[in-house]
């Protein structure tokens, strides 16, 4: 999974997959970059009691066996989610959606690293998958 990604501040658009969405659901969302990196505030939808909840949360989990808080994770492999000390309680009981217009991953050309945008045709947004811990 990447460890960047860029989402729409257009309410509007984000309605076409969040009908509900409330107009403040940005306030707090850093817009210092065109992309957000570790440790960015960044929009989350949860389920709360069966309802949707709109919040920000901070990007990233930091795990129990860091030195620093700044030793932040921002993906897992799928196969280690449910062995891994630190995915393990938040995949089972703290999931979320992250909205997005693009994500990024990289690719080796020449022995340098090179971020590849991807992105829906027509910038459409779309959501996925994450997971959030207690620091979140």
């Amino acid at each position: 999974m990447c460890n960047r990604y860029q989402t729409s501040n257009d309410i509007e658009r984000l309605r076409t997959i969040f009908g509900n969405a409330p107009s403040d659901w940005f306030e707090k969302t850093d817009t210092k970059y065109d992309s957000f990196c570790k440790n960015s505030s960044v929009p989350v939808v949860l389920k709360v009691n069966g309802e949707e909840m709109f919040s920000n949360f901070s990007w990233g989990i930091v795990p129990h066996r860091a030195k620093l808080k700044k030793d932040i994770l921002v993906n897992s492999r799928s196969e280690k989610v449910l062995t891994s000390p630190a995915w393990k309680s938040s995949f089972r009981t703290r999931r979320c959606l992250m909205p997005a217009t693009a994500f990024y991953e990289s690719a080796i050309v020449d022995g340098k690293r090179h971020p590849v945008k991807f992105e829906l045709r027509g910038g459409e947004p779309f959501s996925f998958a994450a997971i959030w811990g207690k620091n979140g």
